[in-house]
């Protein structure tokens, strides 16, 4: 994938081949501190907007709940949504003359899902300071994860 990619995050790998680098694929980091984890809960969550196009590519938005620059289709749940150049960079970018969409992305398929350990979750849990071995870690913490759960307040899918 070639860069930059004309997004706000941070690129992890351009080689969108899964069969590389242990199925790290051509993710992006978010440069937004409050898309995940305590910072995400300290501002009430937000909204993540996917759009996925033949014309404009893969592209993700993210705005915390108390952004004011938040698109009033997406806060309201208008019946359809068309993002544009109003909503600002986002997150992450595929482009459609970038890489091969038929090729590198299939069918989205939404999953909820809390990973503590395991291929993707258990290979940054030292890095992310983290002591011992992450196994062990939940499986002697279980009080550690009293607040580990999905609060949705919609999902919208549009066509």
């Amino acid at each position: 994938m070639k860069e930059p990619r004309g997004q706000n995050g941070v690129t992890v790998s351009s080689n969108c081949d899964t069969n590389v680098n242990y199925n790290q694929g051509c993710g992006s980091s978010f440069s937004k501190a409050n898309s995940y984890g305590a910072g995400f809960n300290k501002v009430g969550g937000g909204w993540f907007v996917l759009e996925r196009s033949a014309a404009r590519g893969i592209n993700v938005w993210f705005w915390a709940r108390n952004d004011p620059s938040v698109p009033l289709a997406v806060s309201q749940g208008t019946k359809s949504i068309y993002p544009d150049d109003s909503w600002g960079r986002p997150e992450a970018r595929f482009a459609p003359d970038t890489c091969a969409h038929s090729t590198y992305f299939d069918k989205h398929v939404m999953i909820f899902d809390t990973t503590f350990c395991g291929d993707w979750a258990g290979a940054t849990f030292n890095s992310a300071g983290c002591p011992g071995n992450c196994n062990n870690y939940v499986n002697t913490n279980p009080d550690k994860f009293k607040e580990a759960y999905w609060e949705i307040n919609s999902l919208r899918v549009y066509e």
